[in-house]
């Protein structure tokens, strides 16, 4: 009997804790989720961003990672065919390209560099030292960053 009072006074205060705990994961996972808000995804914003990606296409080459459907709607190639990382690509780069991976075509670093998710082939410390981060709010938008080629001063290392 004492067994059975002291489980039953115990019962609803664990209850209570054990559904406070499963409500606060519930919480902090749901405020890990995208928010459709904060990514505009319909292909009426994607076709807008396309017409603006149109302009850099014109005006120099393009290498796009994780987005290449900007290129697609254009009808443009990608300046490498690495358009998305998927696993065992490190690997695969790692060996192909010993002195680390540049994103080459001809022996030419593309002009302007779209990312959609995190883009870490190899290290990026060439992405940050001779490119700027120019990305539109139609771009940021969508999830996109848009990075330029910084100009070549005359005697600068490439």
């Amino acid at each position: 009997a004492a067994v059975e009072r002291v489980s039953r006074g115990w019962a609803r205060p664990f209850g209570l804790a054990l559904r406070a705990a499963c409500l606060l994961l519930f919480l902090g996972n749901a405020s890990l989720l995208p928010r459709s808000s904060a990514v505009a995804a319909e292909l009426p914003d994607q076709e807008r961003l396309a017409r603006q990606v149109a302009t850099l296409l014109a005006s120099g080459k393009v290498y796009a990672v994780g987005c290449t459907h900007l290129l697609a709607l254009n009808h443009a190639d990608n300046h490498v065919p690495y358009g998305f990382f998927f696993r065992g690509m490190e690997p695969y780069l790692r060996h192909n390209s010993p002195e680390g991976y540049r994103p080459l075509s001809a022996g030419e670093m593309p002009d302007t560099i779209l990312v959609s998710r995190p883009f870490v082939p190899g290290g990026r410390s060439w992405l940050e030292s001779e490119y700027r981060d120019e990305t539109p709010f139609d771009f940021r938008a969508q999830g996109v960053r848009v990075w330029r080629r910084i100009a070549a001063t005359p005697g600068a290392a490439p």
